[in-house]
């Protein structure tokens, strides 16, 4: 595994702080794409048509932040 900023694209650079592990899966989207058309049917046309062209990252968080709103908001360590 590398760190995030050495392996991740600038897209997903821009997403990620210095606690998150990313790395290219060795999956393919096909390998993934029926847990993305459940979410959004729309999606299949996608990867039928540029599936080839798709790169899949996995991201491994160790700490997130969730805001509930303005006043409030928590680190949850997974």
């Amino acid at each position: 595994m590398l760190s995030a900023e050495s392996q991740a694209t600038p897209f997903v650079k821009k997403y990620i702080t210095k606690q998150e592990i990313v790395k290219k899966s060795s999956l393919t989207v096909y390998d993934v794409k029926d847990g993305f058309i459940n979410r959004i049917p729309d999606y299949k046309s996608t990867i039928d048509n540029a599936g080839k062209y798709l790169e899949l990252y996995e991201i491994e968080v160790k700490e997130v932040t969730v805001t509930l709103d303005l006043e409030t908001s928590y680190t949850l360590g997974l």
